[in-house]
């Protein structure tokens, strides 16, 4: 699978993958005023609309988990508030769709049409500029956010709660926002099985052309692809696009980078080295997201698979498929001293319905029941930093212990923390239209540093 002829092919076919930017972010400025109650602009089944005053009223919460980890995560994070709180009335919806684009959608449609939801699962930090400059959001720095919050959330899940009107006042704006979950970005899974066979020690991975190297072992060796990767949505080139460059320039050159002051000559090695990793991904990438490719990797298909940690929460709920004895992972090579910091929340809306129960909901987020109640399933850590270990396994309780370790925890800008919507929006289609589409490194080049110019 390594010769010339297949290279080529697998790089021919990724010119294919050009299309629309799968949860690009619509710009909500301008949006609030006028006419609430203005229909629900998203197919679902909310019957009760309005009802944005008083105590009463339905809860109405969406969220895009809708299958493996983050189904069983949900479910279980749901039962648990109804029988805490048996007095609210719930209506809990899963918006299914690769990427959060059809959630992302619906929340644009109901924010536009003057009628979000009680809350929803969404990223903070810069991805709620868009709805904090709008005025859709409530400060609730004091009935939710309390003291018990405050003092044992993570600083960075604080940071990004905290959302002003604009970039710069992320980490010093209102709390608008309870995060239930992180996620850690910089990881590195591997089968063991396969690598064994290939003869490649993971451990032993230094910097990211080290990858490069294992993945061309392993389809030397085995019956396997080096790495497995879905490409139906940007997001997972644009992760590990963020984690080589780390890898590679380091942490401060990604920062510069975000803030709108990147080297040219960092953004491009990370492309290349991210276009050299392609030529060793299985030959349906293309047509299949993060889910079937990471099925894949877990039926010993492909060695090497990289994604937020979210991919093991599918490997705990996967009978024989074992931490260590069947897969395994290492700090994604140049990145040992890093966290690559997402966070999963839920904001509340300055007008949404039944804004008490909402309270009541986010409330329960902050609690360490609920946050091991979500995390242990979805392969996440909770921001909470006295949150029981015992029922997260050996993996996850590794990761919160890494957590407190590291010296950095750059944001990632493919799931909403480093940058403000509308230039996400243009990242993915750097991504989409010029690395996937076209394969020109200088265009892609150039269109990574166009797209954070001046943006923050």
């Amino acid at each position: 699978m390594s010769d010339s002829e297949s290279n080529y092919s697998r790089r021919t076919y990724l010119k294919g993958t050009a299309a629309a930017s799968a949860g690009a972010m619509v710009g909500l400025a301008g949006c609030v005023g006028g006419g609430g109650g203005g229909g629900n602009g998203s197919g679902g089944n909310n019957s009760s609309g309005g009802g944005s005053s008083g105590g009463g009223g339905e809860l109405q919460v969406l969220h895009g988990w809708t299958g493996g980890d983050g189904k069983k995560a949900i479910n279980n994070l749901i039962e648990k508030f109804e029988e805490a709180h048996s007095d609210v009335d719930t209506n809990f919806q899963a918006i299914g769709g690769g990427g959060n684009t059809n959630l992302d959608t619906t929340i644009s449609n109901r924010a536009q049409n003057g009628n979000l939801p009680s809350s929803w699962a969404d990223w903070p930090g810069n991805n709620l500029v868009q709805f904090t400059s709008a005025g859709l959001l409530g400060d609730i720095s004091d009935d939710v956010w309390t003291k018990d919050l405050k003092q044992n959330y993570t600083k960075e899940a604080k940071q990004y709660s905290q959302v002003g009107e604009s970039s710069k006042s992320v980490g010093s704006g209102p709390y608008v926002a309870v995060p239930i979950g992180s996620h850690r970005m910089n990881d590195l899974f591997y089968n063991v099985s396969v690598v064994e066979e290939a003869g490649v020690d993971p451990t032993s991975f230094s910097k990211p052309s080290d990858l490069t190297a294992a993945l061309k072992k392993v389809e030397q060796n085995t019956d396997a692809v080096g790495l497995a990767q879905g490409l139906e949505a940007p997001f997972t080139t644009l992760q590990l696009w963020e984690v080589v460059m780390q890898g590679q320039a380091g942490y401060q050159a990604f920062m510069d980078y975000i803030n709108g002051e990147g080297d040219e000559k960092a953004v491009r090695k990370a492309f290349q080295t991210v276009q050299n990793y392609y030529d060793h991904i299985n030959d349906d990438a293309s047509s299949i997201g993060f889910t079937q490719a990471n099925q894949k990797f877990m039926s010993g298909d492909a060695a090497f698979v990289h994604n937020g940690n979210w991919v093991a929460g599918s490997y705990r709920n996967q009978d024989d498929f074992e931490y260590e004895k069947d897969w395994n992972n290492v700090t994604f090579p140049g990145t040992d001293d890093m966290y690559g910091m997402h966070l999963d929340s839920f904001p509340f809306p300055a007008d949404g319905p039944a804004p008490e129960a909402a309270k009541t909901w986010l409330s329960y987020l902050g609690t360490t029941e609920a946050q091991v109640a979500f995390n242990q399933y979805k392969g996440s850590i909770p921001p909470r930093t006295d949150a029981p270990t015992d029922k997260f396994g050996p993996y996850l309780t590794k990761t919160i212990k890494e957590y407190s370790e590291v010296s950095q925890k750059p944001p990632t800008i493919a799931h909403g923390l480093a940058v403000l919507p509308d230039v996400h929006s243009d990242i993915d289609g750097v991504i989409t239209n010029e690395f996937l589409g076209s394969g020109n490194l200088d265009s892609a080049t150039k269109g990574m540093l166009d797209a954070v110019s001046g943006s923050n």
